[in-house]
């Protein structure tokens, strides 16, 4: 039989153990988003999410600010990226705000499945009018933790994190501490850039944050000839960002996008794995090698594809993969682009759309050592 006195000491006993335990504070954030898109942007918007699917991701990346809309985001491979910039005055309706809870941190980056968005607008017509209203519940502890510590975080050149090295294992020159909390090694950054890297492990106190999915609702509006609603369950927070390179170009050539497109597909159609640019200020070349038939096609000023020119340097060459690369140049809707490159650096492809949306892709060159 319990009495009273071995129920008090068990009670005091839990009571100690519990207070041993050390307990994370919780704190609550929420964030209201609604916006509207109508023709044409719906159709530029329904032409990019299908870009981002079949090139980029299986998710859809959204960085909410309190003024403009983000997309932005890396194929797995690291090799292609695309930023695409909203800003609010675009949409027919654009309202950013809290719920009970106070205002969650901005920018707020968040993702979701992108074939369930693509489902949801893929039939939407010139008629139509997709509104997104997106109530975000996230939950916040402070945890005391081990992480690795790297110095410099970016690459200096790119602003890549240094999480990745190109070097191979056995030419990473390392150096341990003397007090064991770390070492130097040589690194290689993706986008040529070399370098040491310092590396320790430091216990600090990192915020942790999560969606609660129970209170979270992600609902997507197409009204047409019906009003049909779709709700997404599946919303993940997604803490890292995705820095833009920082890099200066030799070489710019705006041109048409539907003909130039006609060009690589007829490289690609043939097999080639790759294509050189080599830029002047008269032209632009393409060469691709393959085991039968070299090709070279100048693209001169004078021709249709070519609307301007600008590559005060006498020769500007990289190399890049057929395959992403036409992945990147549209082939309806958008008439003109932009071409924008170094010798041995990546690509930029802008688009020209309407109403001053940022449309941008970046293309790693592929580089050859003999």
């Amino acid at each position: 039989m319990l009495t009273y006195s071995s129920f008090l000491s068990v009670w005091v006993q839990k009571m100690n153990e519990k207070g041993k335990e050390k307990r994370h504070r919780r704190r609550y954030s929420s964030l209201n988003v609604s916006f509207e898109l109508e023709y044409p942007l719906t159709a530029y918007f329904k032409e990019l999410v299908e870009l981002i699917e079949n090139a980029f991701s299986d998710d859809l990346p959204l960085e909410i600010h309190a003024d403009k809309l983000v997309i932005k985001g890396m194929d797995d491979s690291r090799v292609k990226m695309f930023n695409l910039v909203f800003p609010k005055h675009i949409f027919e309706e654009w309202l950013v705000s809290n719920g009970k809870e106070r205002m969650a941190e901005l920018p707020l980056r968040i993702t979701v499945p992108i074939k369930e968005v693509k489902y949801a607008i893929e039939d939407a017509g010139k008629d139509a009018k997709i509104r997104f209203d997106i109530n975000v519940m996230l939950t916040s502890t402070v945890e005391t933790r081990e992480v690795e510590v790297r110095n410099p975080e970016k690459c200096p050149k790119c602003g890549r994190y240094t999480n990745y090295n190109r070097l191979p294992p056995d030419k990473r020159h390392t150096k341990k501490y003397k007090n064991g909390r770390g070492m130097r090694e040589s690194y290689k950054c993706e986008c040529g850039w070399r370098g040491k890297v310092s590396i320790r492990k430091v216990k600090r106190k990192v915020h942790l944050t999560e969606v609660d999915t129970a209170k979270t609702t992600f609902e997507i509006t197409v009204k047409e000839k019906t009003i049909d609603k779709f709700k997404v369950k599946y919303v993940e927070i997604n803490e890292e960002e995705t820095p833009l390179p920082k890099l200066l170009f030799d070489a710019k050539f705006k041109v048409m996008a539907k003909e130039f497109h006609g060009k690589i597909k007829k490289l690609l159609k043939h097999h080639y794995d790759s294509v050189q640019f080599l830029a002047s200020d008269e032209k632009l070349t393409l060469t691709a090698i393959g085991d039968v038939t070299n090709v070279k096609t100048e693209i001169t000023r004078q021709s249709d594809i070519i609307i301007d020119a600008d590559c005060p340097s006498s020769e500007v060459k990289s190399r890049f993969t057929l395959y992403h690369l036409i992945s990147l140049i549209p082939k309806r809707l958008v008439d003109v682009i932009t071409l924008e490159y170094s010798t041995d650096m990546p690509l930029r492809i802008t688009w020209f759309l309407p109403k001053i949306v940022t449309a941008e892709f970046y293309l790693a060159p592929l580089i050859t050592y003999e």
